[in-house]
């Protein structure tokens, strides 16, 4: 397995996603290495030897619980366990065949069917491999004299000793999603830039003769406007519809696949201003149904670099920022990439996907201090497969 150092991207991606300041990192929307994390796999045929291949086999492992003890994890349903990630990392896609006449019905006399009766048929399959790993460790230390000292009993030691290592694994849920986030955002940048699966609504919204919108009309204009939410909400609708048929409209074009099961993640100003300006003056509210979805409040940052930006300001928290990657690896091109005025994102449910390979606690002591120091360690994968359907909705 190949591991790639994510420490920074982490730190950049926990410290944004605050709006402060976080170890050597800013609290503001700026470009960050989205590569070093997904990874989108590899063509088998790409990588030439068998023996990469069988490296990629994930051995069965007791089931892993996500859990939350300090932290709610926005992007917890694209979490894998353990037990489905084996099918998961290695994908086998089979497309559909061809279709010829049957003769069965009216063969035809003195007519030869030796050139069909001996063709080989050969399936349609393509396959992929994810064999990068992000490892990350969390360490704390303990003072045992001192926090003996500290404490007039056993029990409330014990609880202070318990909420230390809560913090630890309130940290450990912040970075997974973080590293989801992350995930969720490059498929968007994807969609946007690599299959052309973005729905610029405002666009499609001027051609269609929306009133009262044009491409000057602002956000706070298009969310105040109950004919534009009724247009964006009747296409989101549509396209949801659309993906569970099988076809190769909304994905990288190679295969046709449908999206029958779906993730989708809205962000707040759009889902309040739906709510307030749109459906509560509906009255049959499920013809405005967008399906299901997860409320997200930003993307990637809470706040732009001036010092005088207000947070959560909707300029700020519906764009994305990754730096230069001379390795394209997302397929993004090799120059920085900013996206403004996205607004949500649906995937098929097998696009993105999340899983702890290993997550183990290691400890040490060190006589001549008198101190234990404690290690979590983390090793992670995280995938996007853009054989699957991906689709970004934007006000552009």
């Amino acid at each position: 397995m190949k591991l790639e150092d994510v420490k920074v991207l982490t730190q950049q991606a926990l410290s944004q996603s605050m709006g402060k300041d976080y170890m050597t990192q800013h609290g503001y929307l700026e470009g960050i290495p989205a590569e070093k994390l997904v990874d989108i796999g590899e063509d088998i045929e790409v990588m030439g030897t068998t023996e990469k291949f069988t490296k990629a086999l994930v051995s069965l492992m007791a089931k892993f619980e996500c859990t939350t003890l300090g932290y709610e994890m926005m992007f917890s349903d694209i979490v894998v366990d353990r037990i489905e990630w084996g099918g998961f990392v290695q994908r086998a896609k089979i497309d559909i065949t061809d279709v010829y006449d049957d003769p069965m019905s009216a063969p035809v006399n003195k007519q030869s069917y030796a050139e069909l009766e001996h063709t080989f048929f050969q399936p349609k399959v393509t396959a992929k491999v994810y064999e990068e790993g992000k490892d990350l460790m969390i360490p704390i230390s303990i003072s045992a004299d001192i926090l003996k000292e500290s404490f007039r009993s056993w029990d409330t030691l014990n609880g202070f000793l318990s909420q230390i290592r809560e913090s630890v694994r309130e940290t450990r849920d912040m970075v997974l999603d973080s590293w989801a986030n992350t995930l969720v955002n490059a498929a968007i940048a994807v969609s946007c830039k690599s299959t052309h699966t973005e729905v610029p609504l405002k666009t499609m919204a001027v051609a269609a003769g929306v009133n009262g919108v044009s491409m000057e009309s602002t956000s706070t204009q298009l969310f105040e406007n109950p004919k534009f939410q009724a247009y964006v909400s009747e296409q989101i609708g549509i396209v949801r519809s659309n993906m569970k048929a099988r076809t190769n409209v909304y994905n990288n074009g190679k295969l046709s696949v449908g999206a029958i099961q779906q993730n989708a993640y809205f962000l707040t100003p759009f889902i309040k201003a739906r709510n307030n300006g749109l459906l509560a003056d509906t009255y049959h509210r499920e013809e405005r149904d967008i399906g299901k979805f997860v409320e997200i409040p930003r993307w990637q940052a809470v706040k732009g670099e001036t010092a005088d930006t207000t947070p959560f300001g909707f300029s700020d928290v519906s764009s994305i920022s990754f730096s230069a990657d001379s390795t394209n690896s997302l397929g993004l091109g090799t120059e920085a990439v900013t996206l403004n005025n996205i607004i949500g994102v649906v995937f098929d449910k097998r696009a993105l996907g999340i899983c702890a390979f290993r997550e183990k606690m290691t400890t040490n002591y060190t006589a001549s201090a008198d101190f234990w120091n404690e290690y979590l360690h983390l090793l992670v994968n995280y995938i996007l497969d853009t054989d699957y359907n991906i689709v970004a909705f934007s006000l552009n």
